[in-house]
Order: C-alpha cells, then structure tokens, then sequence
C-alpha cells in the first residue's frame, strides 16, 4: 500500500475487463457508503470521490481492446485502488484488502518485495537495433499493445530515445559545426542502436514481432 496525501493507493494484479469493472463496483459502492452508512459530508462536484480507480492499462485503448473479457490470459495489468484515509479510519482493520482478494480473487501489487522482480529462466529476450525515433515508438507501442504496458523492457543502453533524437538530428541536418560526434552516435547512424527487449514471461512471439517491426523501420 502507498500513501499520498490524503488519500492511501492499494494496487493489484487483474487479468480480464471482468474483474478490472468488478474492482470499479466495488470502489462505487465504498463511495457511496461513505456519504450514506458513514455519513461523510458529501464530495465536492468537482473533487475526487472517496474511492476511485486508476490503472494506465485500462486507460490506453489499444492494450484494453486485447484484455481477455472473462477467461484470464497470461498478461496481468495493475489497476490501483485509491481510498480517502477518511472513510478508510471507519473501515475495519484490512477489510479493503481482504474484500477484494476474496470477493474479486485479485493479487495484491508487492510494495517490497524480497527477491528480484524476474528471474533469467522467466524472461523472453531477443536483440533489436533502433533506427531512429519513430522507431523506437512504433516499437513501444506495439509491444505495449502485444504484451501489457509494464510486462516488457528494454536493457543495454541508458537514455535510449534520447540517443536517437541526437543521431537523428545529425541525420537531417548534417553536422553543421563539424563538432565531435560520439562514438555510440556514429554506431546508431551507421547501424542503430542494438538493444535487448525483455519481456517479463515466457512467450513464444518475440522474435517474429521485432522481425516485423524491424520492415517497418
């Protein structure tokens, strides 16, 4: 669980549109109980209910088009459960936690957790090299629409649009003022940027996905 302000952030792991509305009924009616059974005055018009949720995945078509309606899949999407500390002090002790893992069957987000987020036997890995800018989007929305936003990484290079933006300028324009050009500069305009794309479970896709996205680069 986080803490902001005057609201605290409870996150879990959902697998179809079923369960992410299922937690979005339940934030209603915490909500509505708070104003009617708890008897907290009334939300402002234009404030923030008691109880919402949020979730970045939901919140991108592309990905939400793809979440299984009711059979989970493999990807697993974060929705976040945001609670006014108000009502939450009239709550018994865990309920929220406990309310949505039994009656909604949703794993909770770990905030520390002891072991490393993914092991080297869990991931699918395969080499990319980023032509440009346009590239490098094109391929984050197209793993993002294949995998889940969150499920998928890039290693090997830090500030990696960046990086490309610098090469692509060069590119375009020339180098005007004859400066120094970096060593990994001249590589991206000579070859691109190689990376590795990670993604945070076994899939069997990864290769003729960037096969692709490499043709359309």
């Amino acid at each position: 669980m986080k803490r902001n302000n005057g609201f605290n952030r409870y996150s879990f792991f959902f697998r179809t549109k079923e369960q992410f509305t299922r937690l979005q009924a339940y934030a209603v009616l915490l909500s509505d109980a708070a104003t009617k059974t708890y008897k907290l005055p009334p939300r402002q018009v234009f404030g923030p209910a008691y109880v919402h949720v949020e979730s970045v995945a939901w919140e991108m078509t592309n990905i939400q088009d793809k979440m299984p309606k009711e059979k989970p899949g493999r990807k697993k999407y974060i929705a976040t459960l945001v609670v006014n500390k108000r009502l939450e002090t009239l709550l018994d002790d865990n309920q929220i936690v406990e309310d949505v893992h039994n009656l909604i069957q949703l794993e909770s987000v770990p905030s520390t957790p002891n072991k490393p987020k993914y092991n080297e036997e869990d991931i699918t890995r395969a080499p990319v090299r980023l032509k440009g800018p346009k590239h490098f989007k094109k391929l984050v929305s197209l793993l993002n629409a294949e995998y889940g936003n969150g499920n998928w990484h890039l290693r090997g290079a830090k500030k990696i649009l960046a990086k490309l933006e610098d090469a692509e300028r060069i590119r375009v324009n020339g180098n005007r003022y004859n400066s120094h050009v970096c060593k990994q500069v001249q590589e991206i305009l000579d070859g691109g940027l190689k990376v590795d794309v990670v993604v945070t479970s076994k899939v069997d896709n990864l290769e003729p996905l960037l096969f692709k996205i490499q043709l359309m680069s």
